[in-house]
């Protein structure tokens, strides 16, 4: 069994767990960076071993990596750290144990120190207390500052602000005095600030108490341009089905997410757009909080990842996004997509789903076998790429209609490439612009006559399977053309490409 953190479920590229392996007598400290050979450092079971509880901890820095059983140090590393974003992980195998709690917290750049005086016999009649440093993540405007403190009869409590847009302005930065809860900040507009309490009494009984403090901004909206020096500022459009105003809207560079607000979205013939603003990083930090030339800058609205586009100190890119929905029903459906999704990645492309799906199947034709995507972390996926070429059996657990959201680009040329294998079959995607009627759908976009047969499956509808015979054009043919969404079995009788080219209105 082993405890700590960890990018997966199992066996993970990145780790830093405690683990009791072979049980029952030997214990470690485990590390393990993006996928190589892990490293295992000893570890002198606690007194009582671990039948007896205690309370494990583990740190995790840049550069550093340390181990405490009971608040003491036990194991440390420096090398061969885990460098990318990790989840909290307990794994048991085939044994049971308990975990009365679980803590996680960010540490800051600078922690708390506190420095104890000689003996003191008395009270101290007064004393101030300075915050950390926070980050806002951009330029912000500063609304009103409200504290709860409890100040007994004889005791005193002052708080004041100040504020710098970097970290390392704030000790020159003037401080403003704030008279009582509530009141206005008339500090200047900055990305970073912090406060400072005072505390008095003339009894040695009693003290004041700064129980909770809240600060309320904005992030200053970056409309219109120009951008920042330092930004890289996109409008985001949508030609079809834009997130409703507020939805969440991150950018993340290089996995991270370094800014995060909700969406305005705009009305702008012919489309709706978002404005946003990507921070770059900050040369006076020394961790990476931003872009810098040449990251890739990933845009995820609500649960949808939307684009990429490259960063670029000072630039204004505009990102053209074009989004697409498909309903689905419980049980199988066959679909395809009209345009290219910014991400192909199965996981990706499917993500508005959530948990409502947990099959999707593929046809390979040239090699003759199913491809699989499925919702087990712990299995391999034979589906990899899912683009507009492509046409999946996608199987929803949910009991209710759902609808799969995806975002990309209008691709104005596909080729298909249709294969004679086997008895011909071909499964592919239907990435026009509207419905064409057969059989010129197929003839004009390069099959010509080595087609026989169409199939499409409608799961809403009583005979969901649809059929065009092109040998027997009066028999019963209900399938009378291509419907951008659905996923369409296609068999020729030789090797041929499907060419589409389309233009978009």
């Amino acid at each position: 069994m082993w405890w700590g953190w960890e990018d997966g479920v199992t066996d993970a590229p990145n780790f830093m767990v405690f683990e009791e392996h072979p049980a029952p007598t030997n214990f470690a400290a485990l590390l393990r960076n993006d996928n190589n050979p892990h490293v295992t450092l000893a570890i002198t079971q606690p007194a009582g071993g671990l039948a007896v509880p205690h309370t494990y901890a583990t740190e995790w820095r840049p550069g550093t990596a340390r181990w405490y059983i009971d608040g003491a140090q036990v194991q440390s590393a420096s090398t061969g750290l885990p460098d990318t974003p990790m989840s909290v992980n307990f794994y048991a195998n085939l044994l049971a144990y308990n975990i009365d709690w679980v803590r996680g917290r960010l540490l800051a750049a600078q922690e708390p120190i506190v420095a104890l005086a000689s003996t003191y016999q008395g009270y101290v009649s007064q004393g101030t207390f300075t915050s950390v440093a926070f980050d806002t993540g951009g330029t912000s405007d500063w609304k009103y500052l409200v504290w709860d403190a409890l100040k007994p009869s004889g005791t005193g409590l002052t708080l004041r602000l100040r504020t710098a847009p970097n970290q390392g302005g704030l000790a020159t930065a003037a401080w403003v005095d704030y008279s009582q809860s509530g009141l206005w900040i008339t500090n200047p507009a900055a990305r970073w600030i912090q406060y400072e309490t005072g505390l008095t009494t003339n009894d040695s009984l009693v003290t004041p108490e700064l129980r909770s403090i809240t600060l309320y901004y904005l992030t200053q909206p970056i409309s219109p341009p120009p951008p920042l020096p330092a930004s890289f500022y996109g409008q985001i459009h949508f030609n079809e089905y834009p997130p409703d105003v507020g939805t969440p809207i991150e950018a993340w560079v290089t996995g991270m997410s370094v800014r995060a607000a909700t969406t305005t979205v705009q009305a702008g013939s012919p489309l709706y757009y978002t404005s946003f603003d990507v921070p770059g990083d900050d040369p006076g930090t020394p961790q990476k909080d931003g872009g810098v030339d040449g990251d890739l800058v990933s845009f995820k609205i609500g649960v949808r990842i939307l684009a990429t586009a490259p960063w670029h100190s000072g630039t204004h890119t505009q990102v053209d996004l074009n989004s697409y929905a498909i309903h689905l029903q419980q049980g199988w459906n066959l679909v395809s997509f009209n345009l290219r999704p910014a991400i192909t990645a199965p996981a990706s492309v499917l993500s508005s789903l959530g948990t409502n799906y947990d099959l999707v199947y593929a046809w390979n034709a040239a090699g003759q076998n199913w491809l699989i995507h499925d919702q087990i972390l712990s299995t391999t996926d034979s589906l990899t790429v899912i683009d507009e070429a492509t046409g999946f059996w996608i199987h929803i657990t949910a009991g209710s209609e759902v609808i799969l959201y995806v975002t990309g680009s209008l691709p104005t040329s596909t080729d298909i490439s249709l294969s004679a294998t086997g008895a011909g079959w071909n499964l592919v995607g239907f990435p026009a612009a509207g419905t064409i009627a057969l059989p010129d759908v197929l003839r004009d976009h390069g099959v010509g006559t080595s087609y026989s047969l169409v199939y499409a499956y409608h799961v809403a509808e009583a005979d969901p399977w649809k059929m065009f015979d092109r040998l027997a054009p009066g028999w019963v043919n209900d399938l009378s053309g291509l419907t951008p969404g659905w996923g369409y079995w296609v068999q020729v009788t030789g090797t041929e490409t499907l060419h589409w080219s389309v233009s978009y209105p």
